[in-house]
This record gives structure tokens, sequence and C-alpha cells, in this order.
């Protein structure tokens, strides 16, 4: 199994809330309040029912505790009912007040008289046929629950879904990360994407002797996590950077994309020019192939680029550019997308948002702008080398900018569209037709990128290879 949270998928809610028109969130099952809070940063109104009244006094002292966020002290099978006539607009529920025999909690959760009262929730949130829900820890529905619990106030994962089925006919009903989601027509296109975005990160075979670190090193590791997040904060920036340090995703990913790329080991390049760097996944796998090759890195986005330095601040070989790349030098308005990665020069075509609704939310910077070829002198950068294009639609524009190390590069991997996902992107003929009349010759894609919902192809990573007349 992969990395999972046994909770709210968060990301999964925010690329809702993203796409839909969504005011308010409702929860059961209070306790520290932490859902609530992280709640209340997204959503206009929050309201959160907890049976016990010293939880309630605690949250509510807590500075987290934004004043968007209403308290409700009660049984959430009667207060759900009293709350359904009163919100306005749309409402996503995260139902989870449960009672549970954890040693940290048991003694103050309250419902420990009726362990379970999700069915009763379901039948007061269905006068609201349109509402999004999260029925958190559904493995807690799989089986009988272990003494002390009462299982016979407990139903079944099958009675669970029957319940919904009967109340939300027209819903689509799934498990994303350990949590029942139940969501109208409208959500499911949401779900989907999200379920095959995160696909990687979900399932992977992990190390059979996984690295056992010391309690030090757990701990140094710990306040480094604490310091990113303090720092994100700080810079209040609400686009997504992957980490990709003691990721272990990201690890098995790049020992899979070893294993199947060997064949590029044979190239030998002693130099790698990664345009579209982000925060240097694509120069992370480079250098496990050529470990002494000098990479050149271009990301023009600031709080991405900051992260691909920190990346690679023990790489001797190792070149960053700060700067978007084009026809020309100078300064344009750049699409900076909450999801880093889909960022362009470009505007997103709506075929783009279809397929990927997470990557919705944009807004405009500026940014510094250049050649290629007064980045790099052609003459001088080590041969052979490698130029990787992963621009979102701006390839063509970078190529214009860099003839001379387009000409003189050994082999170009570039990302090419076969339909069009940014608005007046040079499709895969274009670029198909541009790079071999440089004297280069496609010889396949290195990965290939289809439709969520239908398998389409809509993208691929196009390796084109210099051809080199026998002397």
């Amino acid at each position: 199994m992969g990395t999972i949270s046994f909770s709210i998928p968060r990301q999964l809610v925010q690329s809702i809330t993203n796409s839909l028109d969504i005011d308010n969130f409702v929860e059961t099952g209070t306790l520290q309040g932490n859902t609530s809070f992280w709640a209340a940063t997204i959503f206009k109104n929050v309201y959160s029912i907890e049976i016990n009244p010293t939880l309630v006094k605690l949250v509510s002292e807590n500075p987290a505790c934004k004043t968007n966020i209403e308290l409700i002290t009660g049984d959430s099978r009667t207060e759900l009912s009293k709350l359904m006539p009163r919100l306005k607009g749309r409402s996503i529920f995260f139902l989870d007040a449960y009672w549970q025999n954890n040693k940290f909690w048991k003694e103050v959760a309250g419902g420990k008289d009726n362990e379970c009262p999700l069915m009763e929730e379901l039948e007061a949130i269905s006068a609201n046929q349109n509402a999004i829900i999260f029925i958190n820890e559904a493995r807690h529905f799989f089986g009988p629950l272990p003494y002390p619990h009462k299982s016979e106030q407990w139903p079944t994962f099958e009675q669970v879904f029957a319940k919904c089925k009967k109340l939300f006919p027209d819903s689509y009903i799934t498990i994303v990360d350990g949590v029942i989601v139940c969501v109208p027509q409208d959500t499911v296109n949401l779900v989907n994407a999200y379920w095959v975005e995160t696909y990687g990160q979900r399932f992977y075979a992990p190390d059979p002797q996984p690295y056992k670190r010391s309690f030090v090193e757990r701990v140094i590791s710990k306040l480094k996590r604490m310091t990113k997040k303090k720092t994100a904060k700080e810079k209040e920036d609400d686009t997504f950077v992957l980490d990709i340090n003691n990721n272990r995703w990201f690890e098995a990913h790049c020992n899979l994309f070893f294993d199947e790329h060997k064949w590029l080991q044979r190239e030998d390049f002693k130099s790698v020019v990664d345009v579209g760097a982000n925060v240097g996944q694509f120069g992370r796998k480079m250098r496990r192939f050529f470990p002494h090759a000098h990479i050149y890195s271009f990301e023009p986005i600031p709080v991405v680029y900051k992260t691909l330095v920190e990346n690679f601040a023990e790489d001797k070989n190792f070149t960053p550019f700060n700067v978007g790349l084009g026809e020309e030098n100078g300064k344009m308005q750049f699409f900076l997308n909450e999801f880093s990665d889909s960022s362009s020069m470009l505007k997103m075509g709506d075929l783009h948002k279809e397929n990927f609704p997470y990557t919705k939310n944009e807004k405009m910077i500026e940014v510094d702008v250049k050649r290629l070829d007064d980045c790099i002198d052609a003459t001088k950068i080590q041969k052979p080398y490698l130029l990787k294009l992963d621009v979102q639609g701006f390839e063509k524009q970078v190529i214009d900018g860099g003839l001379e190390i387009v000409r003189n590069a050994e082999m170009i991997i570039t990302e090419a569209s076969y339909k069009e996902l940014y608005e007046g992107q040079t499709l895969f003929d274009g670029m198909y037709e541009t790079i071999k009349s440089f004297g280069f010759q496609y010889i396949g894609n290195l990965e290939q990128m289809d439709s969520a919902f239908n398998g389409e192809p809509l993208q691929g990573d196009a390796i084109f290879k210099k051809i080199r007349k026998d002397v």
C-alpha cells in the first residue's frame, strides 16, 4: 500500500470547491476541532456538531477557532435535522460522530450509548439531494468491531451502501482513502480525476526491507517538515509544490522509471538541459542515469524555483535559472496554476480543465523571459547533451529562441500534445516537423498521458534522436 491518509481527502475537497460553488462544510464529531479549523480556511460557513460539551468548550477556546465556525452542542441525529433548513447554498458533509475505543479519546468522546448515529444522520441529510457526503472510517463497517464496542449498534457496509442508494438514488458511491464517498453526478468526474491523479501514491510495491531510521533521524525529519510547513504559511502562496525529498511514492516512481528506461544509460550524456524543471523531478531521475553530467534547469515560478534550488543544494554540477524561455528576451504574463505543474505562458484550454479539474484555479503573474541561446552557449556546453522541454504548450516558442542549442543536441525529449490543452499551442504534428527539420528522428515516447475518463491519448513525451551520418 502507499501513502494513505485515513481521514477526509483534503485535496479532493479542495478540487471540488475549486470547481463547484460550495458554501458550507458540516461536520459531525468535532473532537479536537482540527478538521473544522482547516475547513474554515476554505468555506464561507463551517458547522461542527459535538455531543460532549467539554470538547466544545475546549475547541471554542482554541485560537484557531475562526469566527466562521459555529460549534453546535448536541446529538448529531437531532441537531442535523435542525440545521438542514438553515443551510443556504450547497454543502459538504463529513460524518465522523462515532464513539471509538481509542486509548486517548474513549473517556471524553461522546456517544457511548449510541456508538454510531450514521444512518439517522443520512436520513437528516437526505432533505438535500445535492449533498456531497464523506463518511469517515469505512473500515468500521467491514466487519464486527471488537469489544468493548457494541457491534449491534453499527451497520454493515452493505447496509450503509444500501441506505445511501435509497436516500440518494442518483448518487455515485465509492471509497477513497478509507472514506466512503457519496456524491451527486456533477461531482463524479472530480472524484475520478483525484483517484487517477493520486493512484501512484496510493498503490505501489514498497521496499521489502524498508530503511529503519533512528530516533534522532526521525526527530530531525519532523523538524524539517514543521519548518517547511511554517515557511509555506509565511509565503501565503496557494501553489501546490511537490515534495520529492523523503517521498516514498516519488522514490518508487524513480525506481520504476530507471528499470523501464535503462537504455538511456548508453547515451552517456555529459550535460542535461531541463526546460520546465519544476522542483527537479526530471533532473533527479537523470542524475541517477548520469551521475557526473552537468544539469541546467529552468523554472520561472519563484516559489517553485526556490524548492528546486534547495533540492540540488549539494549538487556541484547544477546550474539553475529563474526565468521562463521564449522567442525574445523581456517579460511576459504567466498563468500560475494552483497545481504548479500545469502553469503555462498560454491560457489553459477547456479540455485540460475537463480532464484535470483540480487545475481550474490560476492567477496571472509577470515573469522574466529569455532566449535559450542567450542563457547557454552552444559552443561551450559539454557534449553530448540531452534537451528536455516541458513547458505546457510553449515548447515551439522555446525552440525558436534556442535554435543553436536545439540544433546541437544529441537527443530531445519534449512534451507534445495530440489535443489542444492550452490555447494556441503547437500540437504533435507541428512539433514533429519542426524538430525533424533540425536533423532528428522520432523514435517513440518516453511516457504518455491518457484521459482518465475515456482513455483518449492527450499528450506524450516524444523522443527525438539526432541522425548521425557514418564517417
